[in-house]
């Protein structure tokens, strides 16, 4: 571990001191790639299979069939497009078959596929993914909506802007989705539970 902190600093601050008008002698600078470098290994820590969450299934016995949900779950992760931060919250929704989830797995899960470069497109379809094959639900359904940093300190710079990723499972031919969600009636069921609307 020492020597990939290592060499991410040496080639941090080489990138570092390349932006024209940068001084690297700053007080302010000093250490910054080593911080840069210990920060990205401890934030990245969802790329590890090991830290995989282990998800607790209960028995659904004399549960009457019906919609599962939670929210919000907030999250943060880092933009795979500009490695900028983008924060956000996310509620999911399922319908069990024999077996329902224990509530502080969502939380991890979603902690756990945020934790790596990411875009949140792939980050919905991650935990919808993930739940489907940890439970065997008739289906789920995860809508995430975060503010990125790439909106806000570049290009249009656009400071309220949110970003919304809805992710129905399962989906069938040509990604068109089946089952429970594929109904607007049932989706409109889980949006009025949402805290806020979104």
């Amino acid at each position: 571990m020492s020597e990939t902190i290592a060499e991410i600093e040496l080639l941090m601050e080489k990138a570092i001191s390349l932006i024209p008008g940068v001084q690297m002698d700053d007080e302010n600078l000093v250490g910054t790639p080593r911080r840069i470098a210990r920060m990205y290994h401890n934030m990245f820590w969802g790329l590890d299979p090991q830290n995989e969450p282990q998800i607790t299934t209960f028995p659904a016995h004399g549960y009457i069939p019906g919609m599962v949900g939670t929210g919000k779950i907030f999250f943060s992760s880092i933009c795979a497009h500009h490695f900028l931060p983008f924060t956000g919250h996310a509620h999911i929704f399922y319908l069990p078959k024999d077996r329902v989830v224990g509530l502080s797995k969502f939380t991890r899960i979603v902690s756990f596929f945020a934790a790596r470069p990411q875009i949140q497109e792939r980050l919905a379809a991650q935990v919808a993914d993930y739940i489907m094959e940890k439970t065997d639900a008739y289906g789920c359904y995860v809508v995430l909506k975060a503010t990125h940093s790439c909106m806000q300190c570049r290009g249009v710079r656009q400071e309220r802007s949110a970003m919304v990723t809805p992710v129905i499972r399962p989906i069938g031919d040509f990604g068109v989705p089946t089952g429970p969600f594929a109904q607007a009636a049932v989706r409109e069921e889980a949006l009025s539970l949402m805290e806020d609307g979104l």
